[in-house]
């Protein structure tokens, strides 16, 4: 049973009309109705509006924890053994409400998606865009020209250049902004900071 609704105006990328319907009962609900815990672990293909309260997210289809990527966190679905990635490099800070509407009334046009616990996320993508990141190339890693959180391999056998300019950006995105980006993807072995040098 295909329940993701075919695009009711083809064309080549229609993505946001492909979506998961936040009315539709899935099993994940059913068993946190009868008391089970439940978790969605892997990548996300029931939506195509990234962190949007317009489309259905994992908690909106009765998942208690979620992690994954979303549909559209790789460059278009790239093969990361041939576009080496991870998805998404830096996660959405949280911040509360207050300073949100602080930091949109200085940068109009900043997307803002509802959090737990009173808080909100801003898009870090948003900000690395605004800094002309995309596609910019250092030591065999690049920042997507698909998407701005995004860094690909083309050429880096360790993780220093990788880190090294997620480094740089979270530098310039700090001093732009004012807000502190937190890396998506664990580094494994080492400390961040250790990899660095």
């Amino acid at each position: 049973y295909d329940w993701i609704p075919e695009a009711r105006q083809p064309r080549p990328d229609a993505r946001e009309q492909v979506h998961m319907q936040k009315g539709e009962v899935t099993i994940a609900q059913l068993l946190k109705n009868a008391g089970y815990a439940t978790c969605m672990a892997g990548k996300w293909h029931c939506n195509a509006a990234f962190n949007s309260p317009d489309q259905a997210q994992p908690h909106d289809a009765g998942f208690d924890h979620w992690m994954a990527t979303q549909n559209n966190a790789a460059p278009s679905h790239e093969n990361p053994v041939v576009t080496p990635n991870v998805g998404s490099f830096f996660k959405n800070p949280l911040m509360s409400q207050d300073a949100a509407d602080v930091l949109a009334r200085h940068q109009p046009g900043l997307p803002v998606f509802p959090a737990s616990e009173g808080l909100v996320k801003v898009s870090a993508g948003w900000m690395i865009d605004r800094l002309d990141w995309r596609g910019v190339e250092r030591n065999g890693v690049k920042v997507s020209d698909d998407h701005a959180l995004v860094l690909i391999g083309c050429g880096a056998t360790t993780a220093t250049p990788w880190l090294a300019l997620a480094d740089d950006i979270a530098k310039s995105v700090e001093s732009a902004f004012g807000v502190a980006l937190e890396l998506e993807p664990r580094v494994m072995g080492c400390t961040a900071e250790s990899a660095k040098s």
